[in-house]
């Protein structure tokens, strides 16, 4: 967790200046979107930060240029990281104990060879804080290596949804 003064990118800053109303950033970017959101609130830009829906590919792994440096056999076990977030998403959502879905979580990338794995929590979606109770807008924030890629993900939680 960091502390201090966050200082924006001259990059961040830069489109969020250029983007004019509103700026789309994929899901599968919470931390950032979220920090641009706190930005442009705290700067008074009168910019909207909409988040869309994440580009998967068939099988559920999410679209990104770090797919490029997966193996075959590396690229094949990505799949157990949108499959976990799921599986922890449904345990919660049907009222299962966030830290058993978390642990159960973690354990399923581990055996498919995610080493190591950076993060699985469950966050607030506003703040990313994370959270051990399942109430309010949520989102499962997952990073782990495979090989020498690290991927992201993450999806929605919503505490209830399922029965």
């Amino acid at each position: 967790r960091a502390t201090g003064t966050l200082l924006p990118s001259p990059i961040v800053v830069g489109a969020i200046a250029a983007a004019g109303q509103f700026l789309c950033s994929t899901r599968n970017r919470s931390l950032l979107a979220a920090v641009i959101r706190r930005m442009a609130r705290d700067l008074d830009m009168g910019l909207e930060i909409v988040g869309v829906p994440t580009e998967r590919e068939e099988d559920g792994v999410a679209l990104s240029s770090r797919n490029a440096y997966l193996t075959p056999e590396e690229r094949a076990a990505a799949r157990a990281l949108p499959r976990a977030l799921g599986a922890a998403a449904d345990a919660i959502e049907s009222g299962k104990p966030v830290g058993a879905a978390l642990a159960a979580g973690r354990e399923k990338l581990a055996a498919a060879g995610f080493d190591p794995i950076d993060y699985f929590e469950l966050v607030d979606a506003a703040t990313l804080e994370p959270v051990r109770t399942a109430a309010g807008v949520l989102r499962l924030l997952a990073a782990a290596r495979l090989g020498k890629t690290r991927l992201i993900d993450n999806i929605a939680v919503m505490p209830g949804n399922r029965s």
